[in-house]
């Protein structure tokens, strides 16, 4: 079914890869399992021999098609390059694997149980198969969606429903970014539901059906990039190139989250209010990555080298001009000066880093001499230095709430998420928020 609104966040757990297959001139399927601490790969092919890397390093060459890495650290990524050659060491194909080992969840703490320090998508991953003219993407199969059927996008299109947990994509061009994400939605316990609503009729709710079904699901939403190989890379023979081709797509050093809310309208009224006047100008566009006209926009850069300290620093922290049209027709200007836009930076390592950001931004101008509701988010991100993303948190169903992630200075842009404007009314209780629930693994 086709989800009422996109929640996002941020996980780094399980088992993530992305292979790629080029030059093939052979039939080459590769395919992997990884406990806590090994990775066995296994592979079919009528090449005549093969070089394992990780990373710069040969770590096992032969004619044999499996291999198992062992004594390895859990819960970490490690990247492979399997290389086929002919009798002449022509490179015929290659594919990379991206690999995340598994987490010892048997040993978690009982402070954690205790706390039920969980998210919804702990333990659940989604892989990438890149070969020369498709992508395969693979979820994994225990994904808690209620009905087993997801919503894809790649991009901001939406690709459909999807029964099972993989889907091949054949409309690809060399060298570019695509972003898969996968969305769905979780029933909770008979118990949650019952002590939300019942929190709900103490806030004085009405209980109607959709607001039934807003208490009664937890949404989620699993994203992966991928980089389709240049067409250098679909014609390379070199052994030494094929390395070099993956020690370059190495992990970028920074991502940048930028949030955004905006009023969609033109020109919105002040709800319950029967007068036609005063009214407020609005931003008057949809969803947009990169656009001038907005309520409020924060962006938060992180920065990881993998071997000093990292940092998230903020980029932007703004507010936009507000105007409210009068009933003997003149137009006042104020833009908000007082206001939260907040971050708490909570860990960081060469390998990740953590950041919190609370918003709190209202209308500078009084509604019917009443201070109006603030606009509402709050969010936590944590990034790892292997380009893992969790995103996590909560904000108001108005305006319209929208957030990405991106490399700076290429084409790799991710939503995050794009949540529509459920009425102002939904600015303050008893109306609910939205969760933001949102994993990558890159």
């Amino acid at each position: 079914m086709k989800k009422l609104f996109v929640t996002g966040i941020m996980l780094m757990v399980g088992l993530i890869f992305s292979f790629t297959t080029v030059s093939a001139s052979s039939q080459f399927d590769v395919d992997y399992q990884t406990t806590s601490n090994s990775v066995h790969i296994e592979w079919e092919s009528d090449a005549a021999s093969f070089k394992l890397f990780s990373g710069k390093k040969l770590i096992w060459s032969g004619s044999e098609k499996e291999y198992t890495d062992k004594k390895l650290k859990s819960k970490k990524q490690y990247k492979y390059l399997l290389v086929a050659m002919d009798n002449n060491d022509k490179v015929i194909d290659q594919a990379e694997l991206r690999v995340i080992t598994k987490s010892e969840s048997e040993k978690k703490s009982l402070l954690q149980k205790a706390k039920k320090d969980e998210r919804l998508l702990d333990g659940v991953t989604i892989d990438a198969i890149i070969k020369n003219n498709k992508v395969i993407v693979k979820w994994d199969a225990k994904l808690p969606d209620e009905d087993g059927a997801i919503d894809l996008y790649r991009n901001d299109k939406y690709l459909g429903q999807i029964k099972g947990n993989s889907y091949v994509d054949t409309d690809i061009e060399p060298g570019k970014y695509y972003t898969y994400r996968v969305q769905g939605e979780k029933k909770k316990s008979e118990e949650e539901i019952n002590q939300a609503v019942k929190q709900a009729k103490k806030d004085g709710w009405t209980i109607t059906e959709d607001v039934l079904k807003e208490l009664s699901y937890e949404t989620f939403d699993l994203g992966k990039i991928v980089q389709t190989f240049s067409e250098e890379q679909v014609t390379n023979e070199s052994v030494e190139q094929a390395q070099s081709y993956a020690i370059a797509a190495a992990i970028p050093q920074r991502y940048n989250f930028r949030y955004t809310t905006f009023i969609p309208e033109a020109k919105v009224g002040i709800p319950g209010n029967p007068a036609s006047c005063p009214t407020f100008r609005g931003d008057n566009r949809g969803f947009a990555f990169d656009h001038s006209r907005y309520r409020t926009q924060t962006e938060v850069s992180a920065y990881l080298s993998g071997t000093t300290t990292g940092t998230a620093s903020w980029v932007t922290r703004d507010v936009g001009q507000s105007a409210r049209y009068n009933c003997d027709g003149t137009t006042d200007y104020k833009t908000q000066t007082s206001y939260t836009m907040s971050k708490t930076n909570l860990e960081a390592t060469s390998q990740f880093v953590s950041w919190r950001v609370v918003h709190a931004v209202g209308d500078p101008f009084d509604i019917i001499n009443i201070a109006p509701p603030v606009i509402d988010y709050t969010y936590t991100a944590n990034v790892s230095y292997d380009g893992d993303i969790q995103v996590f948190g909560e904000h108001d169903q108005a305006p319209a709430h929208e957030m990405y992630a991106y490399i700076p200075n290429s084409d790799a842009m991710l939503p995050i998420f794009q949540h529509q404007n459920k009425g102002l009314l939904y600015l303050a209780p008893p109306y609910p928020n939205a969760d933001i629930e949102f994993s990558i693994y890159n």
